[in-house]
């Protein structure tokens, strides 16, 4: 019965032909996942999660490094105009006349 219903023989390619196919890319697939596996029994574990923490933490800090040094410099120029500020305002709290 499954055999006078089949649907292969109306798209032009015959069981036989469906079947090896099949088998074929069940092989590839196989050889795939064993090649793969070997590759990864063969890879030495270089870089464990305590180098790559060290790594990434490293990056952050030569990041963070010019972004320190920004701030820093951003913070001396506000204390320097500050105090700038704060001796022209004495200066001119003396009354200062023309000549002086």
């Amino acid at each position: 019965m499954a055999d006078a219903n089949s649907m292969c023989y109306t798209y032009g390619r015959s069981k036989t032909l469906i079947k090896q196919r099949l088998e074929k890319y069940k092989l590839q697939c196989e050889k795939g996942q064993q090649a793969i596996h070997e590759h990864m029994e063969q890879v030495p574990l270089i870089l464990d999660m305590e180098t790559i923490s060290n790594l990434i933490n490293n990056l952050i800090n030569q990041d963070q490094h010019q972004l320190r040094l920004e701030f820093e410099r951003r913070k001396t120029m506000l204390r320097l105009n500050a105090e700038e500020h704060r001796l022209v305002e004495k200066f001119y709290e003396l009354k200062p006349r023309q000549t002086e």
